[in-house]
Parts: structure tokens; sequence; C-alpha cells
């Protein structure tokens, strides 16, 4: 959300999210991993790029309670609820095993 007023007052002619993205009744609960530490995956929380990039596609970020991106405990990654990951392989590309995956 805190990316949305820079866009639009640095590039009126971009639409916003919401004229892109088809609208659902529910949004879909987003978790963006982007690496592990210490074996515990690090996560995109509240006011990060991968935040942005989860709006941009009509999502709504699953770890808005944390700030900035910070390592989550499996349990808190249960908690959060997602629908769906969204993984970033180490070279910054997406997980080709993972595409697909998501929760009914």
């Amino acid at each position: 959300m805190c990316y949305r007023p820079f866009i639009s007052e640095s590039v009126p002619d971009i639409p916003t999210p919401a004229g892109v993205v088809a609208k659902t009744e529910t949004p879909r609960r987003v978790l963006f991993e982007l690496s592990l530490q210490n074996q515990r995956p690090v996560i995109g929380g509240r006011g990060t790029s991968a935040e942005a990039i989860i709006e941009l596609g009509g999502g709504v970020n699953a770890a808005g309670a944390i700030e900035g991106d910070k390592p989550m405990a499996d349990e808190a990654i249960i908690a959060a609820a997602p629908d769906m990951v969204v993984m970033m392989r180490r070279d910054g590309t997406a997980s080709e095993e993972n595409h697909g995956t998501q929760r009914s």
C-alpha cells in the first residue's frame, strides 16, 4: 500500500493494481518466501517490495503482521494461513519445481 501514492504521483498513466487485476470476492492470502536463513524461510512482510508484488497480483500479504523481511518459524507460517506461497530461487527466479503448487 505504501507504493501506490509514489506510483500515482511519479507516473500518473500507470493504472492502479485494482484496474489491472480482475476483482475477486476474497483476495488470495499470499506468502512470499525470499530465501532461507539458518534453515528458516525469510518472508517478505509489511512495507516490502514482496508485498508490493503481491498487491499488484491482486493478493493480500499473509505476512502483513510483520515489518520488513524476516525469518519466520514454521508455526508462524501455519498461523498466517496462506492460500499460496511464492518462492524465489537463489538466482532470483521462480522455483520451477513449485509452479502450480497451491492449497485448495
